[in-house]
């Protein structure tokens, strides 16, 4: 095997797992859509959505991704608003499906963003850390 093979499949192997990272996105994009097409059909024309256009391109998936950052702005405020929230709660809340939340919150977590807190039937919960 070759250097320039392993260089190749080191670089899909990355790029796979950012597509995978990426996923969760998809979903506050689709609603975004939806809020916009809504908009402009109240409006009776186009809407600046104040975003410059974009490139179409290919994907493989069920629809947009959602706007980088999106995901996790959703599942903070949610945390915020609602101290001891769970990840299932979180989920419900968002709309942003349970395993791209789980993901996330153990990020946020990781990160120190969020705190956990172990509640008596074994759940987890999830506050803003106090400042």
């Amino acid at each position: 095997m070759s250097a320039g093979t392993n260089v190749e499949r080191a670089i899909e192997a990355r790029l796979r797992e950012l597509d995978e990272l990426m996923r969760p996105f998809t979903v506050l994009e689709e609603e975004r859509s939806r809020l916009l097409a809504a908009l402009q059909a109240l409006r009776g024309g186009p809407v600046d959505n104040g975003r410059k256009p974009e490139a179409k391109r290919q994907r493989s998936g069920r629809g947009k991704r959602a706007t980088r950052g999106s995901n996790l702005d959703a599942i903070l405020g949610h945390a915020r608003a609602h101290p001891g929230a769970t990840a299932s709660e979180l989920a419900a809340a968002t709309g942003i499906s349970r395993g791209v939340v789980y993901s996330a919150v153990s990020r946020l977590a990781a990160a120190g963003r969020l705190r956990r807190e172990r509640l008596p039937d074994g759940q987890v919960a999830y506050h803003l850390p106090e400042s």
